[in-house]
């Protein structure tokens, strides 16, 4: 049985806590989006925990494969979203445990974010920059949308200013993927994470500023369903490719679209701007949850699909 779990864990990429991130984000969205399903948003988060435990006991067992993941340009971006997927579990939690389990998991991204900046630093290269860059310094702007009270407010404040500077990184990475070869075919799903940083600075900004001014949002908005647009295409061409674990990165950037455009459409209903367009962004939010419900869940099972076959491999072979 010990064997059969360390052999488990082995195999188990960390672009699974990636998987983790959008079954938890799509839980959290869907109760807020539809309140008669707010306990999927403990079951998510209870599920997407296990699989943070599983892939953090796979790093913690073997401290030369943290050290490896960490330095590797294409799997150290993703060890991030363990701390997302944690800031969001805080949200189940009362308030005075889910200060300290956000906390925590602000400190661990942060953490993670400088470490993943050192190794990047010593061993800059343009060519191996990729979309999954994107998650260690936009994806603290998840601090913002989780943060647990007004003690935490003025800090998460500045973690969602930090993120949206980092967007930034944008047009390099456009840069990037225009002047030099193209992603490697294992890595290529990463290209859906383009529709996160837009989405994720959006929801943030309408969540902690006081006044969003109208165009500012406009133009957001424009940004991010282009973005999301983008993100299906990738999802379509590439699904049917061999697996990958860079699969996981279809999923959070489709829930996080949902969220931001439902903030939309509230934020607009508030400002009292037509009601015909209020609606459009509220049927927007629901056909662009429904659509991540259904990338989350073909995800999932080409995960499952291929831990099954890999099981069933090694089997025979023994």
């Amino acid at each position: 049985m010990h064997i059969k779990l360390e052999n488990f864990l082995q195999q188990l990429p960390v672009a699974a806590a990636g998987l983790a991130l959008g079954i938890a984000s799509l839980g959290l969205t869907s109760g807020t989006l539809y309140p008669q399903l707010a306990y999927l948003q403990l079951v998510t988060s209870l599920i997407a925990v296990l699989l943070v435990i599983l892939v953090a006991s796979k790093l913690l067992l073997a401290p030369q494969s943290l050290w490896q993941s960490i330095s590797d340009p294409a799997a150290g971006p993703m060890l991030p979203t363990i701390a997302m997927v944690l800031m969001i579990a805080s949200e189940n939690l009362p308030v005075a445990a889910a200060y300290y389990l956000w906390g925590a998991a602000v400190v661990l991204h942060l953490l993670l974010l400088l470490a993943f900046i050192i190794s990047r630093w010593q061993n800059f290269q343009l060519q191996q920059l990729a979309p999954t860059w994107f998650i260690p310094p936009i994806g603290i702007a998840v601090a913002s949308l989780t943060n647990p009270g007004a003690e935490t407010f003025t800090f998460s404040y500045l973690l969602l200013n930090f993120a949206i500077c980092c967007m930034l990184l944008m047009p390099l990475m456009i840069y990037r993927l225009w002047r030099h070869p193209a992603l490697a075919k294992p890595i290529k799903p990463s290209l859906a994470l383009f529709a996160a940083p837009p989405n994720l600075c959006l929801a943030g900004y309408l969540t902690f500023y006081q006044s969003p001014g109208l165009i500012a949002v406009s133009l957001w908005v424009v940004l991010a369903m282009a973005m999301s647009l983008f993100s299906y295409y990738c999802f379509i061409r590439l699904y049917r490719d061999s697996f990958s674990p860079v699969f996981a990165a279809f999923t959070f950037p489709a829930v996080i679209g949902a969220a931001a455009m439902q903030q939309t459409a509230e934020f607009f209903a508030y400002r009292g701007v037509d009601a015909q367009l209020v609606q459009l962004f509220s049927s927007i939010a629901q056909v662009q949850i429904l659509l991540a419900a259904l990338i989350t869940t073909l995800v999932c099972y080409r995960f499952i699909k291929h831990f099954y076959q890999m099981h069933s491999q090694a089997t025979v072979a023994s």
